[in-house]
């Protein structure tokens, strides 16, 4: 016998097929962003606040372990990160 398939099953496997594709559209566009942002970094950060908010950011380190990494103290690592923030966001209110 035959499965008799519902509207509510079709529409299921298009909600399906759409969140796939919307999800590597979204996977697409955050890598093209994170290449942006890292040039942005590169071009207007010091080398030690661009290192500090990739380990954070990108790299997902808490500011104990980017200290341990790069010789620094955590509280040094935390006013690396807030300066380049800020100064980004500086950035942004220009563009």
């Amino acid at each position: 016998m035959p499965k008799i398939l519902s509207l509510d099953d079709q529409m299921e496997g298009i909600y399906a097929q759409s969140l796939t594709a919307q999800r590597s559209s979204n996977r697409k566009d955050i890598e093209r962003m994170k290449k942006v942002v890292l040039s942005v970094m590169a071009q207007n950060l010091t080398e030690r606040q661009s290192m500090c908010l990739r380990m954070y950011y990108f790299d997902n380190l808490n500011m104990t372990k980017i200290g341990h990494t790069l010789g620094l103290n955590p509280s040094t690592v935390s006013r690396h990160i807030h300066a380049a923030i800020s100064k980004l966001q500086r950035l942004e209110a220009f563009f």
